[in-house]
């Protein structure tokens, strides 16, 4: 019996240490039986099954997010300010657009398309006799819509070249800068090279060449320009958008009979965007009183072949070689004409 004893005491030794260990666990602070005041309660979670993989050929409805769908006009949704930077508590003011630039005589928006100019197929200009005018320089008022400044036709012959020279200014900015360079021939003035240009920059060039340096059949000539890339064939006399106006002048002081009203002269005139087609200028000029000392200028106009087209008119002054006393461009509806009004005159 003595010997039963210790196995036993095993036994109730182990019940012991349980019921020690049940008490801890009744009184440690959050266990469930403290919350629930009873025994521990038993939590049991419900595994869901995985969800099929969705099928990439099934339309799938966008959620819910408060944005109506897209439309034509988006809208634009600002980036959040960085980190550190200040944002400005007021709208800021829009810039202003850029002042115009310096063009030619006023054209339309665009180069005119060759089908523009099928009106001027198979039209030729009458070769006139011309007696160029000596060098001056002359001084303009210059007016353009509300703008005012001042002009300065620079004409330079020199042997057997020229530099023919405009520019125009309107509160200390450059609006009119054209330049034309070439040759005289059987024609009168043969232009070699026509530019517009601002700031002191060309921008817009149309390059005649002539004789063997044209690389043609027969040494024709060819029209090339340094933006559209289009090529015309060189008419005899033809003239850029500058040199018509001394080429005039040597018509009228080779021919004054042309000076008479109801006649015409015809050049072709090739400007930097391509454009390229002949003009018909018409004498206009009102007779004078019969007491007159001196003879009133040749009034000239030209009218447009198309919307857009420039109208021009000058007026020649034949006590000056026919340099041209006041000129008028304007394209209607494209902007405002440029009017020049000669203020002074001057050999350089």
């Amino acid at each position: 019996m003595a010997r039963a004893r210790p196995r036993l005491a095993a036994p109730a030794l182990l019940a012991g240490v349980l019921l020690v260990h049940a008490w801890l666990l009744s009184a440690w602070p959050g266990s469930p039986a403290r919350r629930t005041g009873g025994a521990p309660v038993l939590q049991v979670r419900q595994i869901e099954p995985f969800a099929p993989a969705p099928d990439p050929r099934t339309p799938v409805a966008p959620e819910p997010t408060g944005v109506p769908p897209f439309s034509k006009e988006t809208p634009t949704v600002a980036p959040a300010p960085a980190p550190g930077v200040q944002q400005p508590t007021a709208p800021i003011a829009a810039a202003r657009p850029a002042a115009p630039a310096a063009t030619e005589w006023p054209l339309p928006p665009a180069p005119v398309p060759a089908a523009a100019l099928s009106a001027a197929e198979g039209e030729s200009a009458p070769i006139y006799a011309t007696r160029p005018p000596a060098a001056a320089t002359l001084h303009y008022a210059l007016r353009r819509g509300t703008e005012t400044g001042l002009a300065v036709l620079d004409w330079r012959p020199d042997g057997g070249r020229y530099a023919l020279d405009l520019r125009g200014h309107s509160g200390g900015r450059e609006i009119v800068g054209w330049s034309s360079r070439g040759t005289f021939d059987e024609t009168g003035l043969a232009p070699e090279r026509y530019v517009v240009r601002r700031r002191g920059r060309d921008i817009l060039a149309a390059n005649l060449v002539r004789g063997e340096d044209a690389g043609t059949r027969g040494g024709a000539g060819r029209i090339t320009f340094s933006g559209p890339a289009r090529e015309w064939p060189l008419e005899p006399g033809a003239q850029d958008r500058l040199s018509w106006v001394l080429q005039l002048a040597a018509v009228l002081e080779a021919d004054p009979a042309l000076a008479r009203t109801g006649q015409t002269i015809v050049m072709w005139v090739v400007g930097a965007r391509g454009e390229y087609e002949p003009w018909s200028f018409e004498v206009r000029t009102a007779v004078g009183p019969a007491e007159a000392a001196a003879p009133p200028p040749v009034h000239l106009v030209r009218e447009p072949r198309r919307p857009y087209d420039t109208r021009v008119e000058v007026w020649l002054d034949p006590q000056r070689q026919h340099l041209p006393q006041r000129l008028r461009l304007a394209s209607p509806p494209a902007g405002d004409a440029l009017e020049l009004q000669l203020q002074a005159a001057a050999a350089p």
